[in-house]
């Protein structure tokens, strides 16, 4: 925002293919908390236009979406989605991914990522392709092999599966030498092997194919309703304030059978020593995990052990 940037798309990791660290519910409602700062601040919300995208696949999470921004008038939106189309009857007419991708996003219920120790994260269906990829990471790490040459091998161990799983063709390992490989069609068998099937964790809500309009009818207009009946129902259900019955005697009734008394509270913040200084730190940025001080373990002998099987030890010497 400060440097002029006014288009924005707000992916959470539920994503399929690439992903980031933050689910979407962290991701969306972080950026719209500063969407709205901006906005206190002067920033006119008309000039902005968001998609959301991350594991919208149903009317309810578009009328999620809707709700959110619901407090932010002028704020252009959208949504994004992609794993949704996986599952589309268009999709497989049109040949853009095979009958064998199309099943297993039918047939999925969980999704694995994959390269998590080479800081290129990708979510993916739990195929057999998936399951070798990760094995060869922890292996390469567990062996110390380098972050770059762990990088290089993975890329090579994925190379070509992708187009395999949504084409269903691989080269020809006769003219994979040549300029101009062949590329021949593999059986379905084979394509759920070799390939590696980008999919999205809204897999688990997709379960029967439909056309693309009908797709688009079920988010929109499906989510136009959800939120439609909750504002109607909200409504109902607020009373006006002098009408809301009072309730002070029973109350007073059930502490007074009630045995227990707060009489104080004792609190430790890591880096601070006080509410006001721990939240002046967060507002800093300042981190308040660091080695564990000598006040706190005299004898640090006493509770660390580098060893992780070590009984009753902490192998860590830092906290907060």
């Amino acid at each position: 925002l400060k440097v002029g940037h006014r288009r924005f798309v707000f992916e959470g990791c539920e994503s399929g293919g690439h992903i980031g660290a933050l689910g979407s519910l962290d991701l969306w409602t972080a950026n719209l908390d500063e969407l709205e700062a901006a906005s206190r601040a002067g920033l006119s919300l008309e000039e902005v236009t968001v998609l959301f995208a991350g594991g919208i696949a149903s009317s309810r999470g578009a009328a999620f979406v809707a709700g959110l921004v619901s407090d932010l008038p002028g704020l252009k939106i959208g949504l994004q989605m992609g794993t949704a189309y996986l599952a589309t009857t268009e999709a497989v007419s049109t040949c853009a991914i095979t009958p064998t991708y199309q099943r297993l996003t039918l047939e999925s219920d969980r999704t694995v990522i994959i390269g998590r120790t080479v800081n290129t994260r990708a979510r993916s269906a739990g195929s057999p392709m998936a399951a070798t990829l990760i094995e060869r990471e922890v292996e390469r790490l567990k062996a110390g092999m380098p972050l770059r040459e762990r990088k290089e091998h993975y890329e090579k161990d994925n190379l070509g599966a992708l187009r395999l799983a949504s084409k269903g063709c691989a080269i020809d390992p006769a003219t994979a030498t040549f300029d101009c490989p062949v590329f021949c069609e593999l059986p379905p068998e084979e394509q759920e092997q070799r390939g590696l099937y980008l999919m999205g964790q809204v897999v688990s809500l997709l379960k029967t194919p439909e056309t693309v309009e009908q797709l688009h009818n079920r988010i929109i207009e499906g989510g136009r309703t959800i939120l439609e009946m909750n504002r109607a129902g909200a409504k109902e259900h607020i009373l006006p304030v002098e009408e809301l019955p009072r309730k002070e005697s029973v109350v007073q009734m059930e502490l007074e059978r009630e045995p227990i008394a707060v009489v104080g509270i004792g609190l430790r913040f890591p880096g601070s020593d006080s509410p006001q200084t721990y939240w002046a730190q967060i507002l800093e940025g300042r981190s308040g995990i660091v080695e564990v001080p000598h006040d706190r373990w005299e004898n640090p002998d006493l509770y660390y052990d580098p060893d992780p099987k070590a009984p009753d030890k902490s192998y860590s010497r830092i906290g907060g």
